[in-house]
């Protein structure tokens, strides 16, 4: 694999692409991010560098957020409402305050009308490009469309959770190798408490492609619906995917 070190070079070359916004900084928007490992990654190395700080970050038990159903608050907020990964911050947070994800009819208002973009503005074929970028870079680390797990991103809480929990699952296995390069495993299992359910999703997910291979689809539906609804500290992992599958097998006549 390509050292982790050339991958953020090319992470920070990547985020230089986003032109700043202003922000007056009340905070509404820090919710818990969807963020690939590699920027994980690369959001640790900030918080490395000043043990005491990461260590708080990572002890933290992030409340649900106030104004966004299913949704947590962002651990990397600070009491000021500023950033403590601000130099590091993800591609969804650099994203937030342009108006081109209005255009683009992103939900929970992450467009923001409380900034101005201070550069060009961005279009929808930008903001793909971006994505796409971020993603190949992550391809070279681990095949993230591997089924049944297709795993792109996750919340912090997911990424955590990996560290700290040894998976027999080779991918899940990778991916706690990569954090372990960006940070001591042992140090995040030191603070990290706040665990989420992933590991019952992944027997899930498991299930559902074992019944679909063997022809066995009575309740699979319910199935389905446990996967998408019943684990919401997972975020949106295997929602879309999930549904993905449901009209797939409507289309083949399969009663859910």
């Amino acid at each position: 694999m390509e050292s982790l070190q050339n991958m953020f070079n090319k992470l920070a070359e990547i985020y230089g692409r986003v032109p700043e916004v202003s922000c007056r900084a009340c905070g509404r928007c820090c919710i818990s991010p969807h963020i690939s490992v590699i920027e994980f990654c690369y959001a640790l190395v900030p918080l490395r560098e000043n043990q005491a700080e990461l260590e708080r970050v990572v002890s933290l038990v992030v409340a649900d957020h106030p104004d966004f159903p299913g949704q947590r608050t962002c651990r990397f907020q600070t009491a000021d409402n500023l950033c403590s990964v601000h130099s590091h911050r993800p591609l969804a947070c650099r994203l937030h305050g342009h108006p081109v994800l209005k255009e683009m009819g992103q939900e929970y208002d992450v467009h923001c009308n409380k900034t101005e973009s201070l550069g060009r503005q961005l279009t929808p074929r930008d903001v793909y490009t971006l994505l796409d970028a971020v993603n190949d870079l992550n391809r070279r680390c681990y095949d993230h469309y591997a089924e049944p797990y297709w795993v792109n991103g996750f919340t912090p809480e997911v990424w955590l959770t990996i560290a700290v929990t040894p998976s027999p699952r080779p991918l899940f296995a990778k991916l706690r190798e990569i954090i372990g390069e960006a940070c001591p495993l042992d140090v995040l299992s030191a603070s990290f408490t706040q665990t989420v359910a992933l590991e019952e999703k992944l027997t899930l997910i498991e299930e559902f492609h074992r019944r679909v291979a063997s022809g066995r689809t009575e309740s699979i539906g319910e199935l389905l619906n446990r996967i998408q609804n019943d684990f919401p500290d997972t975020g949106t992992y295997y929602y879309f995917e999930a549904e993905m599958y449901r009209k797939e097998l409507q289309k083949r006549g399969i009663s859910l």
